[in-house]
């Protein structure tokens, strides 16, 4: 395939295999036999020199077929940006490594062959997702799923929560939930269509004075009335920062959702189960990685904040302090005050 010669069938059964060179007169040719106790063929003549005319090579290849090119491909799905591999990434590779011109149909073929093979069909995915929940909960204590079908029991939604996210955030984090639909790349690509409501409840939430929060908020009610009563009802210091209580600047604004899906830009296009184990998967490896760095610490803050701490100290050996009383203190600074 790579110095672009074809071979052709000559003769086929069940006992002999005999392939030659698509040009007439060539010298290449390969002969096996199978004898009836063997499963197998053995090659018993095999004349690997090509004769043919250099003007009667050309690129296209007749063994090149979607299938093939899939079982090539299928070990470099993913690709070093962290994207899956698209068609015309499977033309250039083609051409730059077997020299041969692949049309765009049979690309997108072999590289839904190459999913296929690598991670299954999107069918079997969503029939063995049953099995896949049962066994997460079996063998990851505290987990919890739950798989929602339509009244034609069709798929959809499916619900994973880790015991070990659930721990984490009941004991040790900030009870602040982001709801967000992943976006399916697949075959079955779909998501939740909310973006109108979503948009104006997130510019009410992050809007930073009293006259643009009410400017937003009447906007939701005439949109969406029951989206309204459900904010208001939850109580608008929960989550709006004009009425929080408390110092609305030490709150992280960095939208969680989206950093979500730069993760999982890869897994979208894969099965529902794929997709599933490959968050599993990666939620294992952050969970291994944050408790393997905070046993190596050797302080009782992050390294990150220590760092700090050490920048700061370095600033306050050129400061003199002077007490004015308990609480106010005089500081200068080579001179200056």
């Amino acid at each position: 395939m790579r110095e672009n010669f074809e071979w052709k069938v000559k003769r086929s059964n069940k006992t002999t295999l005999h392939l030659v060179c698509i040009i007439d007169n060539c010298t290449w040719k390969l002969r096996a036999v199978r004898r009836d106790e063997w499963t197998y063929f053995q090659v018993r003549s095999f004349v690997n020199q090509h004769s043919c005319p250099l003007e009667e090579v050309h690129r296209r290849h007749r063994q090149a077929i979607a299938v093939i090119i899939g079982e090539v491909i299928a070990p470099r799905l993913q690709q070093h940006d962290g994207r899956l591999m698209r068609p015309k990434d499977i033309i250039a590779d083609m051409k730059t490594m077997y020299v041969i011109q692949v049309m765009y149909s049979k690309a997108h073929d072999a590289l839904q062959y190459a999913l296929s093979l690598t991670y299954g069909t999107h069918e079997e995915s969503f029939k063995l997702l049953p099995s896949f929940a049962y066994v997460l909960e079996q063998q990851n204590p505290g987990t919890i799923t739950d798989l929602q079908c339509a009244d034609d029991d069709t798929f959809l939604y499916f619900f994973m929560s880790l015991g070990s996210s659930i721990r984490g955030f009941r004991r040790c984090m900030r009870s602040v939930i982001v709801v967000d639909g992943t976006h399916l790349k697949g075959r079955f690509g779909e998501a939740i269509p909310q973006k109108g409501c979503c948009r104006h409840n997130g510019f009410s939430a992050r809007t930073y004075s009293e006259f643009n929060y009410n400017r937003h908020i009447e906007e939701l009610h005439r949109l969406h009335k029951g989206a309204f009563e459900y904010v208001i009802a939850a109580g608008p210091h929960k989550w709006s920062r004009v009425h929080c209580p408390q110092r609305r600047y030490r709150l992280m604004t960095t939208n969680v959702a989206e950093c979500i899906n730069s993760c999982l830009k890869f897994a979208r296009q894969l099965p529902m189960m794929t997709l599933a184990e490959f968050i599993r998967n990666m939620l294992q490896e952050w969970f291994h990685d944050r408790h393997a760095a905070a046993r190596s610490m050797r302080h009782q803050l992050t390294d990150a904040a220590h760092l700090v701490i050490l920048k700061r100290v370095e600033k306050c050996n050129y400061m003199t302090v002077n007490p004015v009383d308990w609480n106010i203190f005089s500081i200068k600074l080579k001179g200056n005050q």
